[in-house]
């Protein structure tokens, strides 16, 4: 597909032209038309780059040992604990896979 960029800015009565196309005469083509974003005033773009920075910080703070009401504190981070808790569930699944084929064999032998 041949794309072509044009920028150009409506007339007062909402009428569009493109000129100097590189395509001929009886050529089918497709137009989709973008709207610019607006100018932002200042103060929203700099509490938009506040916020992302204020993002990327948080994203960036190692996350500390938590303490779970009425237990010892965890040496580990949450997502330490989170991956170990789905090698466990990935070795409870496995076992209760294994002990159902098993048990089904076994049946069958019956």
């Amino acid at each position: 597909m041949n794309a072509h960029r044009v920028e150009t800015t409506l007339t007062h009565t909402g009428t569009l032209t493109l000129r100097d196309l590189p395509f001929q005469a009886g050529d089918t083509v497709e137009v989709i038309i973008l709207a610019r974003p607006t100018q932002s005033t200042p103060d929203v773009e700099k509490e938009k780059s506040s916020q992302k920075a204020r993002a990327s910080a948080r994203s960036r703070q190692k996350t500390a040992p938590f303490t779970v009401k009425g237990s010892l504190k965890l040496g580990c981070s949450p997502e330490e604990l989170e991956e170990e808790m789905q090698r466990i569930r990935s070795t409870w699944t496995e076992a209760a896979r294994r002990s159902s084929l098993e048990l089904a064999h076994e049946l069958a032998r019956k």
